[in-house]
């Protein structure tokens, strides 16, 4: 059967806040597929669409981190500040926001905002 917008069950979502001891310039380079490689244990993905490898806006690629099969669309890429994501997967479609503040001490905190519907 296939499942419709009207289908939609359930609203859901969290933020989460954490102070790291780096500046944004050093953390935010880590919020790319291609870079997790390097420090997120088991992560795979799959870049479908980026004109420089990389994180950007309107890039698109695939995971399938613990068994979840998803497609990133990266709506919003600001450099050092934000990231906003849309993540679709078969029941579940995800807004997943990164907030970065500088408080010019090389640290900075982020926000991460998700946002989730799903059919179930």
């Amino acid at each position: 059967m296939e499942r419709g917008w009207n289908e939609i069950k359930k609203k859901g979502g969290f933020t989460a806040v954490r102070k790291f001891n780096a500046s944004p310039e050093k953390l935010f380079p880590l919020f790319c597929p291609t870079t997790e490689y390097d420090w997120l244990p088991g992560w795979k993905c799959e870049l479908l669409h980026s004109e420089s490898g990389y994180m950007e806006s309107n890039a698109i690629f695939r995971t399938d981190y613990f068994g979840f099969d998803e497609v990133w669309f990266c709506a919003d890429y600001q450099p050092s500040r934000r990231i906003e994501c849309i993540r679709v997967s078969q029941d579940i479609t995800i807004r997943f926001e990164i907030n970065v503040a500088d408080h010019f001490d090389e640290t900075c905190t982020a926000v991460w905002i998700i946002t989730f519907f799903c059919s179930e």
